[in-house]
């Protein structure tokens, strides 16, 4: 359970007759058969008192982190919550595992393993649960949720991160609460989410988070039809675009800078969403002759029905017959504002792009036709 480069440091302490306990994620990877780079050990005393002060040192939760051959160690004083005020509590320290246990959000998360005498402490049932694949919190989840509502993001990236199935009054619990994760700090929302989206694939997400009823209060969307094209990219464009093409929300890129999102981000996935609204029949946006190759793979990407694009639009790959530079010189011959010069480039590219310019003496006859009437 505990990495070859830790042990020393383990077995140096246990020397001393000071009780180590293994929780957490270490203890439950360990029972699935798996890995993990952090390891979780608390204590009944004050670690800086046997460890020294030349480590990363948190005095407000007396926790001891240091690092060794590529792993993340942490000791902490043993401790209970209490009065909890939003994701705050009141902590006291304490000497019994047994009454740091069930702080602990998930019944999975809350086995402990006395690395003196070799033995599980399991109050809530964690390793069945772990054998049987389930999520469930210690204790009452209403009650659990309402503590803090951040533990429901928590439980939707365990979910996904385990692939287990949630206990049944678990996910009734955190759909019926879900509206406070509106209440959480964006700050504190964004870097479970950014975990969340680029770790697991767009369609699972979608699910969970949906399954959660989390979708209206992080995005502000209703309903989604949740895609079912080949999975895509695990980035915060690819999920921003998802959302902005399935869901029922025309406002989600204001609620993603809510969340703090990228700017640079969210303009990118606004110019493709309006690429894809065009491809659907939308408005053309600027510069589509210079992304189109791109747009296109966008579009196909979130699953756009690329035969009615092509229907729509058969010279979608076609190339103007009357190039930039050339056409803002007609234009000034023929008396033209070049403040017109946009609008002109932009009808003639859409009707090309529908067909109905094919030739040179198309383009020079619809812009004939569009000159007279300016």
């Amino acid at each position: 359970m505990i990495p070859q480069s830790l042990q020393p440091v383990i077995d140096g302490i246990l020397k001393k007759g000071i009780p180590l306990f293994a929780v957490g994620g270490v203890v439950r990877d360990y029972l699935r058969g798996k890995k993990t780079r952090d390891i979780d050990i608390v204590t009944d005393r004050n670690p800086i008192d046997f460890i020294g002060e030349h480590f990363d040192y948190n005095p407000r939760y007396q926790i001891v982190t240091l690092n060794s051959g590529g792993f993340n160690l942490e000791i902490a004083r043993m401790r209970r919550d209490f009065a909890y005020t939003g994701r705050h509590s009141g902590i006291e320290f304490v000497s019994n595992i047994e009454e740091d246990l069930p702080r602990r959000d998930f019944t999975v998360n809350a086995i402990a393993y006395d690395l003196r005498k070799g033995q599980y402490i399991d109050p809530f049932g964690g390793r069945k649960d772990v054998s049987d694949g389930i999520l469930r919190t210690v204790g009452e989840p209403m009650e659990r949720f309402r503590e803090d509502y951040f533990r429901i993001l928590r439980l939707a990236r365990f979910a996904l991160k385990l692939d287990f199935q949630i206990d049944r009054s678990t996910i009734e619990a955190a759909r019926a609460l879900s509206h406070g994760v509106e209440e959480l700090n964006p700050g504190l929302l964004k870097p479970e989410i950014n975990k969340i989206i680029r770790k697991y694939p767009p369609q699972s997400v979608l699910s969970i988070f949906d399954g959660l009823n989390l979708m209206k209060p992080l995005f502000g969307i209703g309903k989604i039809c949740i895609p079912t094209v080949a999975e895509g990219d695990r980035d915060l464009l690819y999920f921003a675009v998802i959302l902005g093409v399935y869901g029922d929300n025309p406002d989600v890129l204001n609620r993603l800078v809510a969340l703090q999102f990228p700017k640079t981000l969210i303009g990118k996935a606004e110019y493709v969403l309006s690429a894809i609204r065009f491809f659907q029949g939308g408005d053309i946006p600027p510069k589509l002759e210079t992304y189109r190759d791109e747009m296109i793979q966008w579009a196909e990407k979130v699953g756009v029905d690329m035969n009615a694009v092509h229907r729509l639009y058969p010279g979608l790959y076609s190339e103007p017959v009357i190039k930039s530079r050339e056409l803002k010189s007609l234009i000034t011959e023929k008396g033209i504002s070049l403040r017109k010069l946009q609008e002109i480039r932009g009808i003639l590219t859409l009707n090309r792009l529908k067909g109905f310019i094919k030739t040179r003496t198309d383009a020079e006859n619809m812009l004939d036709e569009l000159c007279s009437k300016s």
